[in-house]
């Protein structure tokens, strides 16, 4: 994401620390039985969140947020992302239907074109141009092949909330192009603006560094 659109950019977020106190109010609310059995708990008592082929750990008693294999700091949006879908998490199977963003409840105007279009160009991009790079990140983010277009891939962004992308290439008067697919079970995780920073997010791993 960029400019006026993009969290990360806006100096009044900065980072995960900017969250607002009364997430980490809504997380601490939750019921954690359910995260017993969905979560990994280390010996320290945090819970450890698979995400974006990472594993961010929560601790509670300190309202803090790290990654367990990296030393780079949690984003706003990846913790916003994160405590929401914890705030969220409930004991359903995801649903075998798979649909564009613009499809689920109220997807149409918050998705549209004029307002929070998903954005895809960073991975089309990766699998366009940079084929060998595009395929370590899918290795790095836990993607697996799907039976479906030229060729597609479903990466497990959170437990719950996997994406699905279909790449088709292009012809000599038409430019490839990729279809995003969020499982029909997606806003019962993530309501449709956090979902929208996990899609970011995800284009974001794609981005070939300059």
């Amino acid at each position: 994401m960029s400019g006026i659109l993009s969290p990360d950019e806006n100096p009044a977020y900065k980072d995960w620390k900017s969250l607002p106190d009364s997430l980490w109010s809504e997380v601490e609310q939750t019921d954690k039985k359910l995260w017993r059995e969905e979560l990994g708990i280390t010996d320290q008592g945090e819970y450890s969140l698979s995400f974006l082929g990472g594993t961010l750990t929560i601790n509670l008693s300190t309202r803090h947020l790290s990654w367990a294999d990296s030393p780079r700091s949690p984003s706003f949006q990846e913790g916003l992302v994160a405590l929401t879908y914890l705030v969220n998490l409930k004991p359903i199977d995801l649903s075998r239907k798979w649909i564009s963003p613009v499809e689920l409840p109220g997807g149409r105007t918050f998705f549209g074109p004029g307002s929070h279009p998903p954005k895809t160009g960073g991975i089309l991009s990766a699998w366009v141009e940079h084929p060998s790079y595009f395929k370590d990140v899918v290795r790095t983010l836990n993607g697996t092949p799907i039976p479906q277009g030229d060729e597609g891939i479903q990466i497990p962004c959170l437990p719950m909330v996997p994406l699905r992308y279909i790449f088709w290439k292009g012809e000599t008067a038409l430019p490839s192009t990729v279809t995003l697919l969020v499982n029909a079970t997606a806003h019962l995780f993530l309501p449709l603006d956090v979902l929208w920073a996990l899609i970011n997010l995800t284009d974001q791993c794609f981005e070939v560094p300059g």
